[in-house]
């Protein structure tokens, strides 16, 4: 059986759209599309019209290339102020053939985080730390397993209402039903998994254009996340200071000249530009590195600290 998932992604710099088909229990991406998007900062609608357009104009152009109609869609949200809480619960099972099955496996996720709530947040994620059948404990996997009670262990993500309902009330202004909720990190997690890292505990380090991200995937499940105000944006910011360029000169310099590692930045190419006060520069590739170099070394720096 096939099933198409669209998944909507809407950042500080850009709003960005996918469309794909599950078949076979494999992903096939059927297309996506990208638009600059001004009505968010750091992550959160500032201006609702612009973002409404912008959305709007992603979801014109997958359902012109795919001739179908987008009716739901699964949303990422930021981290801002996100809370990750320990919760237990159990269930017992009563039925005549006690083999654990997916929805016991939910019922018990459910109990763990029966009133541990509070009324100005929202759950995003809750994942299983472990099960315990009867009294056998550190069970990963427990479908398919004979017993009578079912205990969990579990780590909910919690975020402001705000932060959900304002995404929500924008989608459903455009006629689109939310049909699931997620953190950034957890999509970066699954987009990078190997079988060796549920085995470990390891961070995520997101690099956005106003933000950067820091968070710790505890085997797989993403126990507590961070926000660094620092990104993209500032090493634009560096650039246009050293060679008193705009901004956006800065950006575009930094993408299609520069270097992050300065193993490849050539010595002897150069990029000719006209400063604010119109006159003509000679931007060395090397040189420009060091700079982006120099201050993503400082961003991860930062983000190692906080890890």
């Amino acid at each position: 059986m096939k099933h198409i998932y669209t998944s909507l992604d809407i950042g500080t710099n850009s709003c960005k759209l996918l469309v794909a088909e599950v078949y076979k229990d494999k992903l096939n991406v059927l297309c996506t599309s990208e638009e600059r998007c001004i009505g968010i900062k750091k992550g959160l609608i500032v201006n609702a019209e612009e973002t409404l357009a912008t959305i709007k104009k992603l979801l014109q152009e997958a359902e012109d290339m795919l001739s179908i109609k987008i009716a739901k869609v699964i949303v990422s949200i930021p981290l801002y102020n996100v809370e990750f809480v320990e919760g237990e619960g159990y269930i017992t099972v009563t039925r005549e053939e006690k083999i654990f099955n997916g929805e016991d496996i939910v019922k018990s996720l459910q109990a763990s985080a029966y009133n541990r709530i509070p009324d100005d947040r929202e759950l995003v994620s809750i994942m299983p730390l472990e099960f315990v059948i009867d009294d056998e404990d550190k069970i990963m996997d427990p479908k398919g397993q004979h017993g009578s009670k079912l205990s969990v262990t579990s780590v909910m993500g919690m975020t402001p209402k705000k932060n959900v309902y304002s995404v929500i009330t924008l989608l459903e202004s455009l006629g689109l039903t939310v049909v699931d909720i997620t953190f950034n990190p957890i999509a970066d997690y699954y987009a990078f998994e190997k079988e060796d890292y549920n085995k470990v505990t390891g961070a995520i380090v997101n690099l956005g254009r106003d933000k950067t991200e820091v968070s710790i995937m505890h085997k797989g499940v993403l126990i507590n996340s961070e926000i660094i105000p620092i990104g993209g944006r500032d090493i634009d910011k560096m650039i246009a200071y050293e060679y008193n360029i705009t901004s956006s000169d800065a950006k575009i310099l930094k993408e299609n000249f520069g270097y992050a590692s300065l193993t490849n930045a050539s010595m002897s190419d150069t990029e000719t530009l006209v400063d604010k006060e119109g006159k003509e520069i000679n931007i060395n590739q090397y040189e420009l590195s060091e700079i982006i170099h120099d201050r993503l070394k400082e961003m991860l720096e930062l983000a190692k600290k906080q890890i």
